[in-house]
């Protein structure tokens, strides 16, 4: 709720959820075995993801300027982005959140 107070509602919320049919945990288990029998593998390969996407967020400014921001990640696992935008990088109209929204379906590779 502070950070709220102080920038602002967020211009965005963002959920980044694992999945077990990554290559980078497929290629990494032993014959036979599955991610469930290894959730070592999965949580480090969703937390490399998670940081690589932190990082085109925060640093590399895929969505805009950020002047706020924050992520949960919880047990699942998944996590929750909270991101606030620079009012020169916030939406809009329409063609603006069209640029920002897209849905992969069917793509359990895909980082999202």
């Amino acid at each position: 709720m502070a950070i709220v107070l102080e920038f602002g509602k967020p211009d965005l919320v963002i959920t980044v959820t694992y999945t077990p049919a990554w290559p980078e945990i497929k290629n990494n288990l032993m014959l036979n075995k599955t991610a469930q029998d290894r959730p070592d593998i999965g949580a480090l390969v969703f937390n490399q993801k998670l940081q690589l996407i932190i990082q085109d967020l925060t640093k590399n400014n895929m969505f805009g300027k950020v002047i706020a921001f924050m992520y949960v990640s919880v047990t699942v696992p998944h996590a929750h982005i909270l991101h606030t935008l620079d009012e020169s990088s916030k939406p809009c109209d329409p063609i603006d959140f069209d640029k920002l929204v897209t849905a992969f379906q069917g793509n359990p590779t895909g980082v999202v």
